[in-house]
This record gives C-alpha cells, sequence and structure tokens, in this order.
C-alpha cells in the first residue's frame, strides 16, 4: 500500500517494489549511491555502508513512519536487494514522474521517466537532501533465500543498522 508525502509544489507516493522500466539509459544510473554522496549534502560523516539505512530512516521521517515494508519488515529476494518506486505528480494532480531505487547489496541503482521537464532523478535527490539529519526510526531485514544470507538496515535513534 503506498504512502505519501508532499515536498514544496509536489505530492509523492512510495510503495515497496521495483521502479517502472525504462526504455532510455538516460533515465536509469546504475551508480545512484556515488550521484547521492556527490550531492555534497549528506549529513556530515555519514559512511557509505550507512547511506541505505539513511535514505530509509528518511522516507520514514518523509512518511511520518508510514513507509511500507513487505511482509513483517522483510524483504526476500534472489541476492538481497529490494526496492522503492516513486510517483511523482504536482499538487493540481499533473504527473511529473514514475521512478524507483533499487538497493542491492554493493550499490543502489535509480531508474524512472519524467513526463515534464523535470529531471527525475534529481527531483528525489532534493526530496532526500532537504534536511538530512531529519530521521525516522525504523527497521527492516533482507534475506536472501538462495544464500542465506540477513541484513539489518534502518536506524534505532541513535545509530544506523548496518
Amino acid at each position: 500500500m503506498p504512502c505519501t508525502f508532499d515536498h514544496g509544489e509536489f505530492h509523492v507516493e512510495v510503495s515497496a517494489g521495483y521502479p517502472p522500466p525504462c526504455n532510455d539509459e538516460r533515465e536509469r544510473d546504475p551508480r545512484f549511491d556515488k550521484t547521492l554522496t556527490n550531492n555534497g549534502r549528506l549529513p556530515r560523516g555519514l559512511k557509505r555502508r550507512e547511506l541505505k539505512s539513511w535514505i530509509l530512516a528518511r522516507l520514514a521521517f518523509l512518511t511520518c513512519g508510514a513507509i511500507s515494508f513487505e511482509e513483517d519488515g522483510r524483504f526476500a529476494n534472489d541476492g538481497g536487494e529490494f526496492a522503492y518506486r516513486f510517483k511523482i505528480v504536482t499538487q493540481s494532480g499533473q504527473l511529473v514522474g514514475k521512478c524507483g531505487i533499487i538497493f542491492f547489496a554493493d550499490r543502489l541503482e535509480f531508474a524512472g521517466f519524467s513526463k515534464t521537464s523535470d529531471d527525475i532523478e534529481k527531483l528525489l535527490i532534493e526530496m532526500l537532501v532537504a534536511e538530512p539529519d531529519r530521521l525516522e526510526k525504523c527497521e527492516i531485514e533482507t534475506y536472501d533465500p538462495e544464500t542465506h544470507q540477513r541484513n539489518r538496515l534502518g536506524w534505532d535513534g541513535s545509530m544506523y543498522l548496518s
């Protein structure tokens, strides 16, 4: 079930699941983690291994704790990856675009498309870094059924889980 938040003139729906397919390489960023880090507006001292947990805590804050998780806070997929998709519209209801972030074990990937002149990846980054220190407690567990490996991600109110 999608949850929502507003950012400036935009209304955003967030749900667990993979982003829409992209037909154009310009709509994909296979190194979203580097693009986000190079933005220069992440919290001071945030380590690369904490980036996924920071994103989850930001999404939890933006959605007032309503961010959805699969099956009791667990994601179980081959490879242990999971994803969130976003539908961004203007306050008047005009579709701006759809996109998503895929959380792989070793990287983050962005995919999406824009129906307007807005750069959807840049817009999503701006929403995440607008108040980088405002976080909400959250915890998820990923599980890779092939390797039986579990990983906890999130924020407990004082430190990142990773």
